[in-house]
């Protein structure tokens, strides 16, 4: 269908579906069709589906009729996936439109300007990324990943793209019930999930819940993926007397660097720590401390974390004054480097330790928040003159925004 529209291989299709397989469906057939997809949250406002539309020019939305009855967005053609699927009939063989190079999918995120920044991410891109994981962690046809992250939230892109190239299953627990701890467990232990892979905080519930019933990991569970936040070293103790010795997994990176760049066992990790070191570059990436000048700095020196390798993503989505100010040549090599704004050091040990932000950046859940967004966006309401937003912490960890008007 996709294709009979006649979409351009630089053009989106957006997906706007609650949790399931229709959202696999959806991903895989913009790859066979050529273009790429742009994912949207069925918890988003109606106004901010309607912006990213908009600023991503996009034509079709891969939805079904019930999201299309509470979503009515101005486009030329929406799709109801479960009209094209039919398990009991022969589909024919499609060639795969998608070339290394085409763009994968594009996602938006926080902007310090009040504007969101659509991150541009190609096949090559992502394919770097999730074989190295595949095969530095021994992902197989016999595993079974349990899929907790949304699809806006680029965790899911190693889930369906990793998962499915190792051969594996891909577990989708029920959009009502996505958020429930308990459900997952039951879910978990059912299909004997081997690879779990989300934020710290959805690895928090998921303990607390285990904990609570008095038990211990599903033995099937193997693998733990966390990432997109600060992972508590408690957190890490915890899982450890309830998991069964499976293997622990902090990574790291950014969105324009294709899910992950680095990556830390905690097996590693010294009892004297005070925090979880960042760690070394996954394959094909490499990871410089350096200085406004982009030259490096010496072990101990904080200096800004850079990232330069084949997960590089192809800027921000028509938007060349961003993407020329984070993404910028080596004089030497010239490849592209991404300053990402973090702040951090070698430590004697070789690895990277972060410890900050050059901005106010802030992560909650997992998710990028420019604070500078939020204010100018208050700053439109006429009865606001001046606004200050800020990320504050719970006794138990847990991040809020706090906005004084």
């Amino acid at each position: 269908k996709i294709e009979e529209i006649g979409l351009k291989s630089d053009e989106h299709v957006a997906i706007l579906l609650p949790k399931g397989w229709e959202q696999v469906v959806s991903v895989l057939g913009s790859g066979y069709a050529g273009v790429s997809y742009l994912p949207l949250s069925i918890g988003y406002p109606q106004k901010r589906i309607d912006y990213l539309l908009k600023e991503a020019n996009v034509k079709v939305v891969l939805g079904s009729a019930e999201t299309f009855e509470i979503f009515n967005s101005d486009v030329e053609y929406k799709i109801d996936i479960k009209e094209f699927v039919d398990i009991n009939r022969n589909i024919k063989k499609y060639d795969i439109k998608a070339k290394e190079e085409s763009l994968a999918y594009t996602i938006f995120t926080s902007g310090s300007t009040g504007q969101s920044k659509g991150v541009m991410i190609s096949h090559k891109n992502i394919y770097n990324t999730v074989m190295d994981i595949n095969r530095r962690f021994k992902v197989d046809n016999k595993d079974i990943i349990f899929n907790i992250s949304e699809l806006n939230f680029d965790l899911s892109v190693y889930d369906i793209y990793g998962g499915l190239a190792a051969g594996a299953t891909i577990i989708i627990p029920k959009e009502e019930k996505k958020l429930d701890p308990s459900h997952w467990l039951k879910l978990i232990n059912k299909e004997g999930v081997s690879i779990w892979n989300s934020v710290p905080s959805f690895m928090q519930l998921f303990n607390n819940e285990v904990e609570q019933k008095n038990t211990t990991f599903p033995s099937s569970l193997r693998l733990v993926l966390m990432s997109g936040d600060v992972i508590p070293l408690e957190l890490v103790r915890q899982i450890e007397k309830v998991s069964n010795g499976c293997e622990i997994i902090s990574l790291g990176g950014a969105t324009e660097a294709s899910i992950w760049s680095i990556y830390y066992p905690l097996s590693e990790l010294e009892s004297d720590k005070k925090s979880i070191p960042y760690g070394y570059p996954l394959a094909n990436q490499e990871i410089y401390i350096v200085d406004e000048a982009l030259n490096p700095k010496p072990a101990f020196v904080h200096g800004e974390i850079c990232i330069k390798g084949v997960g590089i993503a192809q800027g921000y989505y028509k938007d060349k004054l961003k993407t020329e100010k984070q993404f910028v040549r080596d004089s030497k090599s010239g490849e592209v480097i991404y300053k990402t704004g973090d702040i951090g050091f070698f430590n004697s040990k070789g690895y990277i330790e972060i410890v900050g932000r050059m901005d106010d950046q802030v992560k909650i859940r997992g998710f990028r928040i420019e604070l500078g967004e939020i204010e100018t966006q208050l700053s439109n309401i006429d009865e606001i003159k001046e606004s200050v937003v800020l990320a504050k912490e719970d006794g138990n960890g847990n991040k809020a925004l706090v906005a004084y008007v």
